[in-house]
Parts: structure tokens; sequence; C-alpha cells
């Protein structure tokens, strides 16, 4: 399993902050396509963890019929990718 650490997003300080790529721990940069490739060939092998609170990445159907990556709700925010720092 990986840890996400920072998020870049296609429009920084705009509420369309739409997440282009992800960072792990190790320093990897993997685009939005491919972990969605990732995420739905072998399911939670992604997450997040900030304060103690991990979140696994998950893909949904976005309102306009395009999948994208979030975090799995939990009782917490500041493990959701958009909380992450950006790189």
């Amino acid at each position: 399993m990986s840890r996400i650490v920072a998020v870049r997003v296609k429009h920084p300080g705009t509420h369309e902050q739409h997440i282009t790529d992800f960072k792990t721990a190790t320093d990897n940069i993997i685009p939005k396509t491919s972990m969605i490739v990732y995420i739905e060939s072998w399911g939670g092998v992604y997450y997040t963890s900030v304060d103690g609170k991990r979140a696994n990445l998950i893909v949904v159907e976005g309102p306009d019929g395009i999948p994208y990556v979030k975090t799995e709700a939990d009782d917490t925010t500041v493990n959701n990718l958009l909380n992450l720092p950006r790189f």
C-alpha cells in the first residue's frame, strides 16, 4: 500500500481545484488517469494518513459522468485529498 502525501491541482487558489497528480510518500508522481486505473484494478492500494486518521482512495463517477478520485468518507476532513499539501 502507498500513502499519498500531496496533490497537484489544475487551478490552484480557485474553487475549481481538480486534482491532476498525486505524490506518494516515496516521491513517486502518479497522474490522475493512472491512479484511476490502479484503484479500479487493485482496490485500496492508496491511502492518506493525517494525524492518525487514515482514508483509502476510491474512484467515483462525477455528475458529468467522468470518474475522479476521492477519499472514503469518515469522521474528519483532515485526511481529504484537497486538504493535503500541494506540490
